[in-house]
Parts: structure tokens; sequence; C-alpha cells
């Protein structure tokens, strides 16, 4: 049984991470302009670092005002960089306000380590995320010994930026197998786990949030490891590949907290909107893919349409299931199908 997580910025939620709502409103509130430089101090030293000269940082300034001016009328940050493409102060910009904004969350997360300690998982506040719901299954009547092989049939898929699933798993290996931190950190260097839009900055098993003394050079640095979808993704990069290796070969997909968009939707899906792509799959008897997926917040009828749409890109999808609930909730009302031992898949 091979399982594909993909997750969106809800899915961060349940710790602490901003939606897309309120990621582009910190960014606005960011780069609001006060005395000729932006609110935050740090964005303002990366764009004094990126600047040759004072017309150049002029540019920056003025890429900051405007999307601060902007970003209130706007579905996301993303949708707003897609419409400025051309014009590479404002997403250079709005990329640096994203990093920084992010780091910011994860260091205000239920997540962070304040005194970098061993973080205890399963507290009164973290039994409410889904966190311990999906870690429970992964590992139900499994041997640390069985381990890697049973991650191998597991890929998550996550267009977030931050760091959290990994900072979740890492603790949680060594909580409940009781192995060390160069242990966990090898299992989770092991997982398949893909970014395609990247993150703000590696995870090795450090704390989250920003490196401490961050200056701007760093931030302009750290910015670029993150892409948003209007940039293009190569489509000959590993994770590019190991995405729609993993969707080919899937039997079950599990969204959470992701909301379909077109764009994203065709980073998963780019060769399933060829026709016929699966005439093969289906005469050599492939499975049926199963999909279980969060509607949270979502029309009924927009619910259909998506579950529609997944019909006419998949072929190999009979009866998706797109729900009303959150992360959470998901798991609970899907227990027993969301199951990682063989002989009950």
């Amino acid at each position: 049984m091979k399982t594909v997580f993909v997750l969106g910025a809800g899915a961060s939620q349940d710790v602490g991470m901003p939606t897309g709502k309120e990621l582009k409103n910190s960014i606005a509130d960011l780069l609001s302009i006060e005395t000729g430089r932006t609110y935050a101090e740090t964005i303002y030293e990366a764009i004094h670092f990126l600047s040759y000269n004072d017309k150049k940082e002029r540019k920056y300034l003025e890429a900051a005002e405007i999307l601060n001016r902007g970003l209130p009328l706007e579905i996301s940050i993303d949708n707003f960089l897609d419409k400025h493409k051309d014009n590479e102060y404002i997403v250079t910009c709005g990329k640096l306000a994203i990093t920084f904004s992010i780091l910011l969350y994860e260091r205000a997360c239920k997540l962070y380590n304040e005194d970098s300690s061993d973080l205890v998982i399963g507290s009164d506040s973290e039994k409410k995320t889904w966190h311990t719901l999906c870690f429970q299954k992964i590992t139900e009547n499994c041997l640390l010994h069985d381990l890697k092989e049973r991650l191998q049939s597991i890929t998550f898929v996550i267009f977030n930026y931050d760091r959290c699933f990994e900072q979740f798993f890492y603790y949680a290996f060594m909580q409940d197998y009781a192995v060390d931190k160069n242990t966990a950190k090898e299992i989770i260097k092991n997982m398949n786990i893909i970014h395609p839009y990247g993150t703000v900055d590696k995870f090795d098993g450090s704390n989250l949030g920003a490196p401490n003394g961050l200056n701007g050079s760093q931030l302009a640095e750290l910015s670029k490891n993150i892409k948003t979808f209007m940039e293009h993704i190569d489509s000959s990069s590993n994770d590019y590949i190991k995405t729609n290796d993993a969707f080919k070969e899937a039997n079950r997909i599990i969204f959470l907290g992701f909301a379909y968009h077109e764009q994203n939707m065709k980073l998963l899906y780019p060769d399933l909107l060829k026709s016929n792509l699966f005439e093969e799959v289906i005469r050599t008897g492939k499975k049926d893919v199963n999909i279980y997926g969060i509607g949270y917040g979502i029309s009924y009828n927009d619910r259909i349409w998506i579950q529609n749409m997944f019909r006419k890109i998949d072929k190999r999808v009979q009866n998706p299931d797109i729900l009303n609930v959150d992360c959470k909730k998901l798991f609970t009302d899907f227990w027993y199908r969301i199951s990682f031992n063989e002989d009950k898949a």
C-alpha cells in the first residue's frame, strides 16, 4: 500500500502557523513604511544589503509600499506576486517578507523549544493537533527495525515553507522509540519528505525560527531557499520527479489543509491532464486510488466540484471523499481506513 500525504497551509495551523490569509496580513504589516524604512528592521537591512545604490534601495522600498497597499485585496501573497512577476523588486521584497514572517511564526508556534531541551510531545496542547494521530497510525504495530521499510511506503508532499512537520516527528521518534537525537535525525532524513516550494531553512534537528542574531544578509540568503507558485519548478529536479512518481504509484492520497488551487494541482498532476495516460495502468490491473481530503470551510457545491475534478484528471479515482472537517477529524473519521498494516490495507 503506497500512501501520499499532501500538506497545505491548514495542516500547520494547528501548531500555530499562519493560514494563507494570516500570512499575507503579516507580510503587509512587516512591509509598512515608517520614516523611509520598513517596519521590520531585518527586512530593511536585507534590502540595504541587496541594493548597490540609493536608486535601487528606493525601488525596493517602493515595492514594499506596493505590497503593503495591495495585499489586503489579494487571495494570498503568492497570487499577488504572480500578478507582479515581471517586477523583480516586488518579487524579491515579497520573498524576504515571507521568509521573515515564517521564521517569526515558527519561533512562536507550539513546537518551538524555548530552552532547547527535549520537547515533550503529547501534552494537552499537542493532543489538539492531528500530528499525534498521524504518528500513531504510521507507527502502529511497527517495531523500530521495521520502521524504515514502513516509512518507505509513505510520501509527504508539503507545500508549506515551515519545518513543523519535521520538528514534530523528530521529537516523537525520540520519545516513542526511545532513540537518541542522531538516530531520530537519520529517520527524518530517510523519510520521503518533499517541499516543492522549499523551506525557510534546512531542518537539522536544531530549533525552529530564525538563527540567533539573524541579520539582513542572512535573511537575503535564506529567502533564496523558497519559491512561490509563479516561479518555474524545474521538471528535471529530483523533488519534481519524486512527487510525480509517488502520485503515479499511490494507492491512497490524503490531503490535509490543502486548498486545491489550480497552480498546485498542476504541480501534482502535470501529466495526468493528458488524455489516455492511464490506459496502460488500468490494463495492468492497478488498484483504484482512494482519496481522502479536507474541505474545511469549502461549500458543498465546491466540494462536489473538487471530487469531480479528481475523477476527471485521474481515472483510477472512483469515489473521492472531500469532507468539511479539520485535519484531526479526518483521522478520527477514517481511523480504520488509514491503516499501514499490510494485512489490513
